[in-house]
């Protein structure tokens, strides 16, 4: 076996936690100065634990749940599910904090929150936050580390070998119009002699259209999809200095809509031609007035009273 091996196993064997009780007896000794032969070595050994800890503490970023294990250790589902023994039951701190039993026929003070509804609220987890993993859309850019990489010494302390982490995502938000814009400034040349144009050559990005597909979509899905009508749109971009005027706007959307307009001639001929057709045929009540329009049988028939009687009537 190698020496690390023997090492982590005399670790293991020496491996030492807080014991709640046995740390309250010996503080009870101390206080009346009684301290037995066995005391010492059990506070030379919480004595090492403190330095343990100052030290984790000291050299780098701890959890809180890396310092309860170390402090008492890890935690099993037995451990989780243990209850207090029927035979030592919690002590009042004085006896004008001691309320008398219940009665057997009351209920529990429906104010007062039930054991099992205390454990179901500690068992919830989450910070109301969203991890990094929902912003799927947001562009992604890498961060490297230019002046050391994985394997190199550490430049603190010149002993350790750096090894490589997992990134740490960080999100920052910036507000942009809801159409934007790029403008490409061509660089131009002319000859003095035949007034020939040389053009510099546009990205690929740049596409051949003035306005993107995404753009377009992004108008309709605000129009239709959000309800924001297209001068409220239109004002919105003229205030951040790009303007999109209403006219323009409808135009992209019509291209839009004809663009998709096959299909859905298409799926109006399927429909055309099916057999059974599913719609909603909930009963709507609706009041029905003289002389107004969807009128009622019994008012077309009505013996022309002053104020004839109000029906309904319930369509689907």
């Amino acid at each position: 076996m190698s020496g690390r091996g023997m090492k982590k196993e005399g670790d293991r064997a020496t491996e030492f936690h807080v014991d709640e009780q046995e740390l309250q007896a010996l503080s009870q000794r101390v206080a009346d100065r009684r301290i037995e032969g066995k005391d010492w070595e059990t506070i030379h050994r919480y004595l090492l634990l403190f330095l343990k800890l100052s030290r984790v503490l000291q050299y780098g970023r701890v959890r809180m749940r890396k310092i309860a294990r170390m402090l008492f250790g890890k935690r099993t589902e037995k451990e989780r599910k243990k209850k207090d023994p029927p035979d030592n039951p919690p002590q009042p701190q004085s006896s004008a904090e001691a309320t008398p039993p219940a009665p057997a026929g009351k209920e529990q003070d429906a104010g007062l929150p039930s054991v099992g509804e205390t454990e179901s609220q500690e068992a919830k987890k989450g910070h109301g936050r969203r991890p990094a993993s929902d912003y799927q859309n947001a562009e992604t850019i890498v961060c490297p580390i230019c002046e050391n990489k994985a394997g190199d010494l550490c430049p603190a302390c010149g002993k350790g070998r750096l090894r490589q982490l997992p990134a740490e995502v960080v999100i920052r938000f910036k507000g942009n119009p809801p159409i934007t814009a790029e403008r490409y400034e061509r660089e131009r040349l002319r000859c003095d002699t035949c007034g020939q144009v040389y053009k510099a050559e546009l990205p690929e990005k740049a596409g051949d259209e003035k306005y993107d597909a995404s753009a377009k979509t992004s108008i309709v899905m605000s129009k239709y999809g959000s309800g924001v009508p297209f001068y409220r749109l239109g004002m919105q971009q003229a205030q951040q200095l790009i303007p999109l005027p209403p006219g323009t706007q409808w135009e992209l959307a019509e291209e839009v809509a004809d663009s998709i307009l096959p299909g859905y001639l298409e799926l109006e001929r399927q429909a055309a031609g099916s057999e059974l057709l599913f719609i909603d045929d909930t009963p709507v009540e609706r009041m029905t007035v003289p002389g107004g329009v969807g009128q009622s049988p019994a008012f077309k028939e009505h013996d022309g009273n002053v104020n004839p009687p109000v029906t309904r009537s319930d369509d689907s």
